[in-house]
């Protein structure tokens, strides 16, 4: 059986960017194609670079995200992954109907396949290779219920911030192998100064996150504080239209220094 290691800083970031439902959200209430692009630098060291396709009808919505390890810290930790998602819009609430995600690095390869019914009852996945218990904690059958995908889960939380002006909630999480407990902070506004040509200026609402892992996380990780702070992770939203609210920066706070994840607003189509 192909063993999980433990992640490289890469990984992790890369992980942060396609798994934490950061590359991409959005609260659609028209027919809506964006394609969305972030970079992840560690100071002015590039780390990864992810691309969203987002596609919104009335209904439905789908995401197609890609996330790969760049610069020169690549050659040493080179990592690939991608996200397909499929949902249904109901009362503007958003709810998944399939997640696949996948990712491939030095260490190996790996995919799960999640699905749910309409009314958000888990159906099940399929994973390959299944979990390694040496590695990770396992994942209680029980916990799985009244789940939600991260970035349906984002979706709608962007939703409330919309029609609230608040941010704030909690979501249980499932993404095919780990199992999450999201908390977001509400934590004003403020104004974003681009810090580089590609980058976003402007206003924006700023939301801590801290998270609980549950089970299918790594045993092992300086990633994991017993103490979760709301500070440790900040994702700044900007609105560009009545109905359209995207993340343009998100900051971590790691054990190596500050990661920031930044959308290339040039060179992104929305």
């Amino acid at each position: 059986m192909l063993r999980q290691n433990r992640p490289s800083l890469l990984s992790v970031i890369c992980t942060i960017l396609f798994m934490a439902a950061m590359p991409a959200m959005t609260s659609a209430a028209e027919a809506r194609d964006m394609r969305l692009e972030y970079r992840a630098q560690w100071g002015n060291v590039n780390l990864a670079l992810s691309e969203a396709r987002w596609q919104f009808s009335d209904t439905e919505y789908s995401l197609t995200s890609t996330t790969q390890s760049k610069g020169s810290l690549a050659f040493a930790f080179k990592f690939e992954g991608e996200v397909r998602l499929k949902g249904q819009i109901t009362d503007g609430q958003h709810q998944p109907l399939q997640l696949f995600s996948g990712s491939t690095g030095k260490r190996g390869v790996w995919t799960a396949d999640t699905s749910w019914q309409a009314d958000g009852q888990l159906i099940g996945t399929e994973r390959d290779p299944e979990l390694d218990l040496e590695e990770v904690f396992p994942l209680d059958p029980e916990t799985l219920d009244g789940t939600i995908d991260p970035y349906s889960a984002m979706l709608n939380a962007l939703t409330a911030l919309r029609e609230t002006g608040s941010c704030a909630g909690s979501w249980a999480l499932y993404d095919g192998r780990r199992r999450t407990d999201m908390h977001l902070h509400d934590m004003g506004e403020t104004d974003v100064k681009s810090d580089r040509p590609w980058a976003y200026a402007g206003k924006a609402h700023i939301c801590g996150v801290d998270t609980k892992p549950l089970g299918g996380h790594m045993r092992e990780s300086r990633w994991r504080s017993e103490d979760e702070d709301p500070n440790r992770v900040k994702v700044y939203i900007a609105q560009f239209a009545p109905d359209l609210l995207i993340p343009v920066r998100i900051e971590i706070d790691g054990f190596l220094g500050d990661v920031i994840v930044r959308l290339n607003v040039r060179d992104s189509d929305f």
